[in-house]
């Protein structure tokens, strides 16, 4: 039988080399910290010109006033809107042919939520419009 000195020293031993451990995973997360906080700061750096650059954009055309920001908003909402009439009238147009396949209760309620889809559509550009 072994004798309380001998497994009080394998205790002792095992918890120093567990704390050896632990302090070793320490250091190299440390270590991994410091080299992913370099790397942060050298894509930060090198995105910096960029941001700059839209911040200017951004400035100047604050400083055209706030007509000058609403037009372009007003011009930019107006594509938008045209781009999201292409789409709508596209995925109508790819529908109406399933439609006719659906059950008639299917496609009662699939015309419903069109017609939904189209009267949420109006009010948002009207919500759009008394804005810009």
């Amino acid at each position: 039988m072994p004798d309380v000195n001998d497994l009080t020293n394998e205790v002792a031993g095992r918890a120093r080399d567990a704390a050896y451990v632990v302090v070793g995973l320490g250091v190299l997360g440390f270590q991994r910290a410091q080299v992913e906080r370099r790397d942060l700061q050298r894509r930060l750096a090198a995105e910096a010109p960029a941001v700059e650059q839209r911040l200017s954009g951004v400035r100047s055309a604050l400083s055209a006033g706030v007509p000058g920001v609403r037009s372009a908003l007003s011009a930019g909402v107006r594509r938008l809107d045209g781009v999201v009439e292409v789409a709508s009238q596209r995925v109508e147009s790819a529908l109406v042919p399933l439609e006719e396949q659906l059950p008639p209760a299917a496609r009662d309620l699939s015309q419903r939520a069109r017609q939904q889809v189209r009267v949420v559509r109006v009010q948002i550009r009207d919500a759009v419009g008394a804005v810009a």
